[in-house]
């Protein structure tokens, strides 16, 4: 029978593998094979630096799941990798700070002398804003001497957070090794940017498409690899890993097709009967396979004038990391005068209505409803709703 002290203990040696004091260089790689990392930024742009670990072996994960499991007996485990929690590949401040918004996983701080130092960063550049309670959505810092980091959840008192090298746990506030004193809560720091950052085009002073210049920072694009979370039968143009926190059977009565690009990857947790039939279908142009997503935005603009000028001719969307589209345009009366639905395969501008009914003639100046349903590169589906006006 293990102690909660005993755990603790544990924790530290977990982390405590690099030299105090040790001024270290990006790119730096200790004995482990853990890689210093310079490349992540906090939103407001100031530099973090990182670790990129080298994952522990399935026993050793194994393990500690099954110690936490003993010794938390309350607090849930959210599987990571594998079918396992405990990972070394990122830990509470990486997962806090970063992870969350589809960063990288990495290791924020390394050893007892700076694991709050490095996340300290996020609350004192402005990125975020300390509140007097708890909030959804919202950051949780353990002061000194817990340094440890958790995000808040819609049910009050109720954290997720990872345990260094162990799981990532849904726990109670009081119901952790890190104890319950000098809690501070923190939530985004929400700047107003100016117009141009939000209309998903690369104009104005960006570096990038909405980023860079007097817009936020850019962002590193992410891996190409999509992954669907307990979702069949979308259709993606990235290699495609299908994952599911619980079991799942997939029946001999339905076959999913895929649009993939090298690799279906089909993880822990899926259950496969007899029968099931897998279609993986690929692209014609391979530069589809290979779409760098880096954000999903959509800019839908309120008026067009299809006069053939060269200039506002058409109806459509500002886009990104969009993959599928489709719209359906009504006049006053309700009357279908559009209907429209396509693959996306690159960011931009996406043509919807050239201005012409479906017999082929023009359509009256006026105001036409619009309903556009986007499906982005996570697999997600966005409904957009509203009147755009038609100026001859």
């Amino acid at each position: 029978m293990k102690s909660k002290f005993t755990v603790l203990l544990l924790l530290g040696l977990l982390v405590f593998s690099c030299p105090l004091n040790a001024q270290l260089n990006c790119g730096f790689v200790n004995f482990r094979g853990d890689t210093l990392k310079c490349d992540i930024r906090t939103p407001n742009g100031s530099p973090v630096m990182t670790w990129a670990m080298l994952e522990s072996s399935l026993e050793t994960r194994q393990r500690l799941d099954n110690d936490f499991a003993e010794l938390f007996p309350y607090a849930v485990q959210i599987i990571t990798y594998d079918g396992r929690s405990s990972t070394r590949r990122f830990n509470c401040h990486g997962h806090t700070w970063l992870r969350v918004y589809g960063g990288a996983n990495r290791w924020i701080g390394y050893d007892w002398t700076d694991m709050g130092r490095y996340p300290d960063i996020f609350m004192t550049d402005g990125s975020y804003i300390q509140v007097a309670t708890e909030t959804y959505p919202g950051k949780v810092f353990w002061g000194r001497p817990g340094d440890h980091s958790a995000i808040t959840t819609s049910q009050r008192g109720i954290f997720i957070s990872k345990w260094n090298e162990g799981p990532l746990m849904k726990h109670a506030w009081n119901d952790s090794p890190f104890g319950t004193d000098n809690l501070m809560f923190f939530v985004r720091n929400t700047p107003q940017w100016p117009a141009h950052c939000d209309n998903c085009i690369q104009d104005g002073d960006e570096t990038g498409l909405d980023c860079g210049g007097s817009c936020p920072p850019c962002e590193d694009a992410p891996d190409n690899r999509m992954v669907v979370q307990d979702n069949l039968g979308i259709e993606s143009k990235a290699l495609i890993s299908l994952s599911t926190s619980g079991p799942l059977v997939l029946s001999g009565n339905t076959a999913f097709t895929f649009l993939a690009g090298d690799e279906i990857v089909l993880n822990s947790g899926f259950e496969i009967t007899s029968g099931t039939a897998f279609v993986a279908r690929t692209s014609q142009n391979r530069s589809e396979l290979t779409r760098n997503f880096r954000k999903v935005c959509v800019f839908v603009p309120n008026v067009f004038t299809p006069n053939n000028d060269g200039h506002n001719d058409f109806f459509g969307v500002n886009g990104a990391g969009i993959i599928h589209i489709s719209a359906k345009i009504a006049d006053r009366n309700g009357r279908t005068v559009r209907s429209y639905a396509t693959d996306v395969s690159k960011d931009g501008f996406i043509t919807l209505w050239d201005g012409r009914n479906t017999n082929g003639t023009n359509s009256p100046t006026g105001a036409y409803f619009y309903e556009i349903v986007i499906t982005t590169y996570q697999g997600n589906s966005r409904r957009y709703t509203g009147w755009v006006n038609l100026f001859r």
